[in-house]
């Protein structure tokens, strides 16, 4: 028994299979693009959350050490704190809470910070 001859494809059948190859295209191609995009904005985030934390990190020790010359030497030359612009030890408690309290909102406290003002000094940089 022979099988009939595929008739020729119509042109609107052509069409058809042209449309469908294109539209998967775009489809595929925009799924990629979308997972690139992804791990883009993955990394970035993940980069900026290390600045943010380094950059914590280094304003809470710059306000721990004025907070030290104020409390622990109070006869010390006073150019930090002015530099600073700071006056008394609780200007700088107040700002090193306000520090805190950013650091948790915008989830990037640093465990070596620790969890309170005042801690940065009691855990070891490069705890887990």
């Amino acid at each position: 028994m022979r099988l009939p001859k595929n008739p020729e494809p119509t042109g609107s059948t052509r069409i058809l299979r042209v449309l469908t190859l294109w539209l998967a295209g775009v489809l595929l191609g925009g799924a990629l693009l979308a997972g690139i995009s992804l791990l883009e904005r993955t990394a970035y985030l993940k980069q900026s959350k290390d600045q943010d934390q380094a950059l914590f990190l280094r304003y809470v020790d710059q306000l721990e050490e004025v907070h030290h010359v104020l409390t622990e030497h109070p006869d010390s030359p006073r150019w930090l704190p002015w530099l600073l612009g700071y006056a008394d030890a609780a200007e700088v408690r107040q700002d090193m809470a306000m520090a805190y309290r950013g650091a948790k909102a915008g989830d990037f406290l640093p465990k070596e910070a620790g969890q309170q003002p005042g801690d940065r000094h009691a855990v070891k940089p490069g705890h887990t």
